[in-house]
């Protein structure tokens, strides 16, 4: 018999009865004909399920090896049947058809073997051939952030699971086995990914819609392949939306140190030379660099906890002075904010956002734009940015000058020039005209928007905007 596992139990439940041949004796002794004759049936059990009725035992034996063979012909010396067999003497029942049997058995016969399973907070959710394929599958699951520690230049401290994943050795179905450790790995790490709709709304944008949805823009543009990444979005319009559910939680520590910079602070001198609403730069202001040394905890890569270790400053930063001025304005004001004039467009610099533009027109600083197509000028303040200047229009006032460049805020691109307060320089820029983002001025403007100069990036790292750079052209009188 093949099946190494079989029970056959017998005792208690019946006793079966092979009818003898009749053989004759010297004297003839008839045999009777109820010796002869065996009127009983027996039913066949595997693991407690009736599969079949049968005039002798012997019959569904015989059938059952068959396909105990069968079944263990092309499965490798591993595999095995772990089944209880009986038979119960029954009188209410016609013997069963072979095909009906077999069905039933062939439900019932199932081929197992044994297997190393993946437990994940004490549930089995993988099954793989050994020990060594087992641990191979979280080693894979580990090794990207493992890479990713090593690449960022920190030193890994500690690595591991954040559930309870254990390995255990049990007996399964055949067909539950995985092989395939690289799809093992992957399930485990990404589980089952999930699509949703985003309906955009007034003041989005896809970086935005994409940081909030903890997406890459490049994860976006994959989900939506027709959506054309240099056009505006509009409200109303829809995006695909990919998430995924991972199985298991990589956890690591480490130890990074890096350089941050210091920044500058602002300082304000009273000069009665100058008239009140005026500034002049005394001296420009720089930032220092300190060396960062902190402790950060992650789970799949995203940062969950940082602590500081310690700081050293390696250079001091220089603090930006300025004189305000005090002096009384004479009756005509042609050089305080109230102004609007538009400026000259004749000595309209092309000036490097790197190089130049982001010192000139620093985090803090006030400056005078002027629509290049229609002369409209309004005054603005930086509020940050580091690829290009995040700036918000100064009072309600100067919103309500820019709204006339636009009619409604969208984020179409216009070529301006931005003269800064206290500085000669007029620079060709380009701006768009969409709120987003946050704002810190009571000025009708919910958010701020975007002004860009020679050079400069959009809110991704080293890539620029062709209309941007085609409107600073065009300012610069260059096209």
């Amino acid at each position: 018999m093949r099946d190494r596992w079989v029970k056959w139990i017998y005792a208690g439940l019946l006793m079966i009865a092979i009818p003898m041949a009749a053989v004759g004796t010297a004297a003839d002794t008839p045999v009777s004909s109820s010796f002869l004759m065996d009127d009983r049936l027996y039913e066949m059990y595997v693991n407690d399920t009736p599969v079949g009725v049968f005039a002798h035992a012997s019959n569904g034996l015989l059938l059952y090896d068959e396909m105990v063979a069968d079944k263990l012909s092309d499965q490798g010396d591993s595999a095995f049947l772990d089944n209880t067999v009986y038979f119960r003497e029954t009188a209410d029942k016609t013997v069963s058809s072979e095909e009906s049997v077999r069905a039933a058995l062939d439900r019932e016969l199932v081929v197992k073997v044994k297997a190393w399973a993946i437990n994940i907070d004490g549930k089995p959710v993988l099954y793989v051939p050994t020990d060594e394929d087992a641990h191979a599958v979280l080693d894979t699951i580990q090794a990207p952030y493992r890479q990713r520690v090593q690449n960022k230049g920190s030193e890994l401290t500690g690595i591991g699971f954040k559930e309870n994943v254990t390995i255990e050795k049990l007996s399964i179905p055949h067909d539950q086995i995985t092989t395939d450790m690289a799809y093992a790995a992957n399930l485990l790490s990404t589980g089952m990914a999930t699509t949703e709709t985003y309906t955009v709304e007034s003041g989005d944008d896809l970086y935005g819609i994409a940081q909030r949805h903890e997406m890459t823009l490049h994860e976006l543009q994959l989900a939506n392949p027709e959506l054309d990444m240099d056009k505006p979005i509009h409200p109303g319009q829809e995006l695909l939306l990919t998430a995924v559910n991972p199985m298991i939680t990589v956890t690591t520590e480490e130890t990074y140190t890096f350089e941050e910079e210091i920044p500058f602070d602002i300082v304000s001198r009273n000069d009665n030379t100058i008239y009140k609403g005026q500034t002049k730069l005394l001296q420009t202001g720089r930032e220092g660099v300190k060396e960062v040394t902190v402790h950060i905890q992650c789970e799949n890569g995203k940062e969950t906890a940082r602590d500081t270790l310690g700081e050293e400053v390696l250079k001091a930063a220089v603090n930006e002075i300025k004189a305000v001025g005090t002096l009384d304005p004479p009756p005509v004001d042609s050089v305080t904010r109230g102004d609007y004039t538009a400026l000259s467009r004749s000595g309209v610099q092309m000036t490097p956002w790197f190089d130049s533009a982001q010192y000139i027109y620093p985090r803090g600083a006030i400056a005078k734009v002027t629509h290049v197509d229609t002369g409209i000028t309004f005054w603005v303040k930086r509020r940050g940015g580091h690829y290009h200047a995040d700036s918000e229009p100064l009072t309600a006032n100067d919103t309500a000058q820019m709204k006339k460049i636009y009619g409604s805020w969208s984020w179409n691109r216009e070529a301006i020039i931005v003269q800064v307060e206290g500085s000669s320089v007029r620079m060709a820029a380009s701006m768009n005209g969409m709120p987003h983002g946050g704002s810190s001025i009571d000025n009708n403007f919910p958010g701020h928007f975007c002004i860009h100069f020679l050079g400069s990036y959009t809110h991704v790292a080293g890539t620029q905007c062709p209309l941007h750079q085609a409107c600073v052209r065009h300012a610069a009188g260059l096209e």
